[in-house]
């Protein structure tokens, strides 16, 4: 006999494959350049789609070759604001309109390098940053929905992991693309249409499969949920401790989306035994992104857990914090030098693991507390 499936697991399954397809496209386009030098030849594995499309425009039009730079920050910037209004947002259009919407946004964003223009990119990336915190506060609602405490690790590890197969799928995507391609300086445009006509198509394939998603057999009432303020959640002593928690995994995010390969591309100091070092990397690498899975998995767990009747709340907060730290480091890695960074990134992970302990110390004595005065009563 074949292995049955839940539906609410067959709904966490298919927001994932939505996540995987909607990020296969928008992180292929954003994945950085490293060239690693092996058996004497260099090895094109990832192009930096978006910026060197723009610096290469900006040649023979009238673009300032720094906008994709400007369209990072004022994407940051609109996400991190939009994730204050994003839960009633989402309440109001429910979870998989919200995750929908967020995808079409990502597709329009995509199409405009089809027929590149400065000011439709900086409009596109203020709507990307508004679809960004609708379709994450979102997918954090549909997931707290369809989880219990007992399937909420599961379900988020599961959910985290299709979501992140998109950087292995676009990496391998890109190598493809590239690695059958002549041209070593820029991209043809050609090859521009291709990609961002093919990025486009699958985005708006995610919001296809976000509207297709099946309404969970149980839900949270929500007649008085509605009209609750995130801010109230904002500043209770659980929230403000995990606000440490969120905060580290957008310095963390930063570090290894950004930091890390910049560091192994540009670094002077690799010597000549590539194959050794190219190891060590890609173990580093491997570790960041596991810790970076463990942090995340658990954070949704938690959220999904302790705050099931808040969830459009408590996910919207997370990504408030998330994206205006992950911001703030691509800030200043620009000024400040790499042990410093390190400096900062080790001091805030050893904070946000104190900080959930504690909020987990007391979340347990809470709910002892409730049990010994339930059975009291």
């Amino acid at each position: 006999m074949g292995v049955s499936l839940s539906p609410s697991t067959l709904n966490v399954i298919q927001v994932g494959l939505g996540f995987f397809l909607n990020f296969f496209a928008f992180n292929s386009q954003g994945l950085k350049s490293i060239s690693v030098f092996i058996f004497g030849k260099t090895l094109r594995t990832a192009g930096f789609i978006e910026e060197t499309v723009i610096d290469s425009a900006s040649v023979g039009k009238n673009i300032n070759k720094h906008a994709g730079y400007y369209s990072l920050s004022i994407i940051y910037a609109v996400f991190t604001v939009s994730n204050i209004i994003a839960a009633p947002i989402v309440e109001l259009l429910t979870p998989k309109w919200s995750m929908a919407l967020g995808a079409l946004c990502y597709a329009a964003f995509q199409a405009g390098f089809l027929r590149l223009n400065e000011i439709y990119l900086y409009v596109s990336s203020a709507t990307l940053g508004f679809g960004a915190a609708i379709l994450w506060t979102g997918q954090g609602t549909y997931l707290s929905q369809n989880s219990t405490a007992e399937t909420s690790a599961r379900n988020s590890a599961l959910l985290w992991a299709l979501a992140e197969g998109s950087l292995l799928g676009g990496g391998i995507f890109l190598f493809i693309i590239f690695r059958t391609s002549d041209t070593t300086d820029g991209i043809p445009d050609s090859t521009v249409n291709t990609l961002y006509g093919i990025f486009t198509a699958v985005a708006i394939l995610s919001a296809i499969v976000f509207v297709f998603l099946r309404v969970p057999s149980s839900t949270v009432d929500k007649d008085v949920e509605v009209r609750r303020s995130t801010f109230s959640l904002m500043f209770t002593k659980e929230m403000l401790l995990m606000a440490f928690v969120f905060a580290y995994t957008g310095i963390e995010q930063s570090f290894w989306t950004g930091v890390y390969p910049t560091c192994i591309s540009f670094s002077q100091q690799l010597g000549s035994n590539t194959n050794s070092i190219l190891a060590i990397a890609l173990i580093c690498g491997g570790l960041l992104g596991f810790g970076d899975a463990c942090w995340n998995t658990q954070i949704y767990a938690y959220l999904c857990d302790v705050h099931a009747a808040k969830s459009s709340e408590a996910f919207a907060l997370f990504k408030f914090y998330q994206s205006g730290l992950s911001c703030a480091a691509f800030y200043y890695s620009s000024v400040l030098i790499l042990p410093w960074q390190l400096v900062i990134l080790i001091t805030t992970s050893f904070a946000a693991a104190i900080c959930f302990f504690v909020s987990e110390r007391l979340l347990s004595h809470s709910q002892s507390q409730n049990e010994y005065l339930s059975e009291r009563l």
